[in-house]
């Protein structure tokens, strides 16, 4: 079961990011066995490929999580049938998909926290959107 209560604490920082309804950002949030919560993001333009990078550090998932198992995930992005992918697909080293977790449209639907197709995150590996145009 995710956990949905978050304890702040004096120090904490809670930064609210607004953007506008038609901002092709593509968000990831995650959560791992460790207990590490890190939100990934990404603003495709074109047909291309587009690795997400932590919104506080810039690193990539590998730089940020090595060592780390993701099992619960979520992802929002507007592009719909752009994303040719449907979402983000963590990929190892190599370049080959090791998990990945399709995208909701915060305009249509909520997004939904997913623990299925979770990944083990080592140092090099990316999260990969690709989209069509």
């Amino acid at each position: 079961m995710m956990p949905m209560n978050v304890v702040l604490q004096a120090g904490d920082v809670l930064r609210v990011k607004p953007i506008t309804a038609a901002s092709r950002t593509f968000t990831l949030s995650v959560i791992t066995s460790q207990g590490t919560h890190a939100i990934f993001e990404t603003v495709p333009s074109g047909a291309a490929n587009n690795d997400v990078t932590h919104i506080l550090s810039g690193q990539s998932i590998g730089q940020s999580l090595t060592g780390q198992t993701i099992v619960h995930h979520w992802a929002t992005s507007i592009d719909g049938s752009k994303l040719s992918t449907g979402g983000v697909l963590y990929l190892n080293d190599r370049g080959l998909p090791i998990g990945g977790v399709s995208a909701t449209d915060p305009a249509d639907l909520q997004p939904k926290a997913n623990n299925l197709g979770g990944a083990s995150i080592n140092l090099n590996f990316v999260g990969r959107v690709t989209t069509s145009s």
